[in-house]
């Protein structure tokens, strides 16, 4: 995953998306999404709003190492 470098979504993409009133998510996004909101219903609620309130890419949850543990990293000493 870190190796890749490309935008998930190509720009001549976003205009069509976007007016289209669409949500742009990549399941990584979804995952994180889920991960951070399971056991919070609060936070759920909150997230699904914006998820359904944008239109283009989904702001949230780009960062994986924010929910993900990179387990290629942590070698045995």
């Amino acid at each position: 995953m870190a190796e890749r470098t490309e935008v998930s979504f190509p720009t001549q993409m976003l205009p069509y998306s976007e007016a289209r009133e669409h949500c742009l998510m990549t399941g990584l996004q979804l995952l994180g999404l889920y991960l951070d909101c399971k056991d919070n219903e609060e936070k759920k609620h909150e997230m699904i709003g914006r998820m359904f309130a944008t239109k283009g890419v989904f702001a949230e949850y780009q960062n994986w190492t924010d929910f993900l543990l990179d387990e290629s990293k942590n070698t045995p000493a």
